[in-house]
């Protein structure tokens, strides 16, 4: 079995925001986020970068579901490997590489972490996905976020088994944080003010079928 082991620091914050008007009356509201600057690896790694998930909330799931990947490595190798690791699931289909002044994830200090992506993206669920996914389909606009951590640290790790067979392993070392999220286009110049949690390490395995 081949692993690849990716080390990262970075944020995460659940964002449930207030309904849009006109235009933006359908736009989505109910989301996550997660960001990370992967700076060292082993095994299959393609070298260091920024990445930013994201989330959205599926009622007939009761679940957050990952539909797409934002990153800056450009390596086209990566995005082919993480194509075939992420087979099967609606985030395969939204692996978006954009050049490293568009996406930035740096830290501040240890306990403030800030995420900056300056460009939309349009994020897409085709085949063979329910109606109640491809619904889903939406553009996230320009996004900045303030990651503030306080407080006492925690461990937690999660496990899954993807559909390509691979699986994943995610242990995180995080404090709990106040995230300060800049949407100018759904909120105006001001920011909206949400918890979250600034993931101190990040080691992320994928180990192969």
């Amino acid at each position: 079995m081949a692993t690849a082991t990716v080390y990262a620091y970075g944020g995460t914050v659940n964002l449930v925001l207030p309904p849009g008007g006109g235009a933006l009356a359908n736009r989505t509201t109910t989301l996550r986020i997660d960001f990370s600057n992967a700076y060292q690896g082993s095994g299959v790694f393609f070298g260091p970068g920024d990445i930013m998930r994201v989330w959205l909330w599926v009622p007939a799931s009761n679940a957050f579901v990952p539909v797409a990947i934002v990153q800056n490595n450009p390596n086209a190798s990566l995005v082919t490997w993480l194509q075939g690791v992420l087979n099967g699931t609606a985030m395969a289909q939204n692996i978006i590489t954009v050049n490293s002044s568009e996406l930035q994830v740096n830290k501040v200090t240890d306990d403030v972490i800030m995420a900056n992506l300056t460009v939309p993206e349009n994020i897409t669920i085709g085949d063979p996905f329910a109606p109640t996914l491809k619904a889903l389909n939406f553009t996230l606009p320009p996004i900045a976020l303030e990651v503030r951590g306080f407080d006492g640290q925690f461990n937690d790790q999660v496990i899954n088994a993807l559909p390509s067979g691979w699986n994943l392993t995610i242990a995180i070392t995080a404090e709990p944080a106040w995230v300060r999220v800049w949407i100018p286009q759904w909120l105006g110049p001001t920011y909206w003010m949400a918890e979250g949690t600034n993931n101190l390490q990040v080691v992320t395995t994928y180990t192969s079928p």
